[in-house]
């Protein structure tokens, strides 16, 4: 076989391939002045330019470049990303849209003078191909119901997005009747800003082959639910829904209208009506109107407040774990996030103490009825001082069996946290802090020791360690680990770190329930995996032992 030494022996396909990752104005800069055959590669018919119009990546002289760029190659541009860089009378000289845009695809605007994209939209008729149309940043309600009536003008559009960064989520006429009937030819319609139900009903009666189908509403007390009809949406399978302050019976009412052939659905739900928590309820809608369901999705939002009461769950088991949801795998889990608890039910992930388990494996009743997780990310100074009433609210909804916690923790805190969980069976730890936001004295020590003689952790993952004595710390304080993972160690040797865990187990003084050990390196390979084999080996370290890779992770195992 020869050797390829030089760029221009490269095939024709592998530019094709390398250009997929490139924008097309770049491309054609690169490309365009070399010589012959990369004028003529640039005019292949297989080529499709992504052309992104960006002021973070265009200069100001190169205006004129971009109109002869697009003039050259318009027949092959597949899709074009506009964002606000020029004044308006440039942008729109500049996408001078008409039927010499053959394979255009794809438009996406984002751009922030809204009076641009009224300009532009009928334009667009004359595209034979535009598939895919999205406007993102829209600040003014009010020129979004002047552009709905323009996009179904576009007859060959099969997918729409629509996003608006208005603050005024409820103002009216955000959706409004179309001028005259016309029947779309939307089949995904992804609507991002809020609107009432009656205005979404209204919008959806000119879209009758959509099938994937995502909208933000409020409630509207002025509209009758029991009255409106989505008959028409016979090819709907996947809907997506984002709502704030809508009641749960009105709730209920309206996805009763979305009964025909869902497979797919997903709900994000602002509100403080727990009911949305009623894991019986949903099993009889589900059941009911549902019956094709593949693949469901809940998070429902709360914000917590210091006289928030755990009354309503408090004498209930977590009915998340019925043979229903088991079943399907669709389980609770509960995530803190600032002042807000999250209570998220979704298809049960593999886990990250699960390493030897392959992807694809069945899980049985008994290992999902465990799997009760809780995530903490980022909350207030004002909840850590005020953490067991916060935990009790979550406690009251379901027990946890295992914690995570996304960012450093003063271990006076993931004390107390920790003995409020009783049945927790794994614990993972961004990092721990001794020191901030004080030094912790050793009468607090050993109080942290003698509070927490209850802990069955079993599995133990820290993010990053900045001394290995943290490692020692958690080991005594967990003293049932069996699984322990580090993602990151401090500037040390592997061999320095691994070298005193196992000697102590050796001898049988510290850590005899631990039986794995992974260590996650950016520098691992074969021949750091033969060096410690041979180290644990010679130093007789353990006897019954493996030891692999799995790209930069390091696992080490014993009987």
């Amino acid at each position: 076989m020869s050797t390829i030494t030089t760029i221009e022996d490269f095939s024709n396909e592998i530019f094709y391939e390398i250009f997929e990752y490139l924008y097309g104005n770049d491309i054609y800069e690169a490309f365009s002045i070399l010589n012959s055959r990369f004028q003529q590669l640039l005019h292949c018919p297989f080529l499709q330019y992504k052309i992104r119009l960006d002021d973070r990546l265009i200069k100001q002289n190169t205006v004129d470049e971009l109109k002869q760029i697009s003039h050259v190659i318009k027949n092959y541009i597949f899709s074009i990303s506009i964002r606000p860089w020029r004044p308006t009378t440039e942008i729109i000289s500049l996408c001078n849209f008409d039927s010499s845009y053959q394979n255009l695809h794809c438009l996406i605007f984002n751009i922030n003078q809204p009076n641009i994209i009224l300009l532009i939209l009928p334009k667009l008729t004359q595209l034979p191909k535009l598939y895919s149309l999205t406007i993102e940043n829209i600040q003014k309600l009010k020129i979004i119901c002047k552009i709905y009536p323009l996009v179904l003008n576009l007859s060959k559009l099969k997918y729409f997005k629509i996003e608006t960064c208005c603050i005024d989520l409820f103002a009216d006429h955000s959706l409004p009747i179309a001028t005259h009937e016309q029947s779309s030819s939307i089949e995904h319609l992804i609507i991002e800003h809020y609107c009432s139900v009656q205005e979404l009903v209204n919008f959806l009666y000119y879209t009758p082959k959509v099938h994937h189908l995502k909208f933000s509403i409020y409630e509207d007390k002025k509209t009758h639910l029991n009255l409106l009809s989505l008959n028409h949406l016979r090819h709907l399978t996947s809907l997506s829904i984002e709502m704030c302050s809508l009641k749960f019976d009105k709730f209920e009412i309206l996805i009763n209208q979305f009964k025909f052939h869902l497979k797919t659905f997903s709900l994000r739900i602002w509100s403080r009506n727990e009911n949305y928590l009623n894991a019986r309820r949903w099993e009889r809608i589900i059941l009911q109107n549902l019956p094709q369901l593949e693949h469901f999705s809940m998070k429902y939002i709360i914000c917590f407040q210091n006289d928030d009461q755990s009354s309503l769950h408090s004498d209930k088991s977590n009915e998340f774990l019925t043979s229903f949801w088991l079943q399907r795998q669709w389980l609770l889990r509960i995530e803190m996030i600032h002042d807000f608890i999250i209570y998220i039910v979704d298809a049960y992930k593999k886990q990250w103490f699960e390493y030897d388990r392959q992807e694809q494996k069945i899980y049985s009743v008994e290992e999902l009825s465990k799997s009760r997780q809780l995530i903490i990310n980022n909350i207030s100074v004002e909840i850590l001082n005020n953490i067991h009433n916060y935990m009790n609210y979550v406690l009251s909804v379901m027990q946890i069996d295992h914690l995570v916690i996304k960012e450093e923790i003063f271990v006076i805190q993931l004390a107390e946290i920790l003995c409020l969980l009783p049945e927790l069976d794994s614990l993972e730890v961004s990092m721990i802090s001794f020191v901030y936001p004080r030094q912790v004295t050793l009468d607090e020590m050993i109080k942290i020791f003698c509070s927490t003689t209850h802990i069955k952790i079993s599995k133990l993952r820290v993010r990053k360690i900045n001394k290995i004595e943290e490692i020692n710390f958690f080991l005594a304080f967990c003293p049932l680990i069996k699984q322990l993972e580090i993602n990151k160690l401090p500037m040390i040797n592997v061999e320095f770190f691994l070298r005193p865990l196992l000697i102590q187990i050796r001898n049988k003084s510290k850590f005899q329930n631990l039986r794995l050990i992974c260590i996650q390196l950016p520098t691992a390979d074969d021949k750091m995996i033969l060096k410690l084999k041979q180290m644990i080996q010679d130093e007789n370290l353990l006897v019954d032992f493996k030891i692999k890779r799995n790209e930069e992770k390091i696992f080490v195992e014993w009987k």
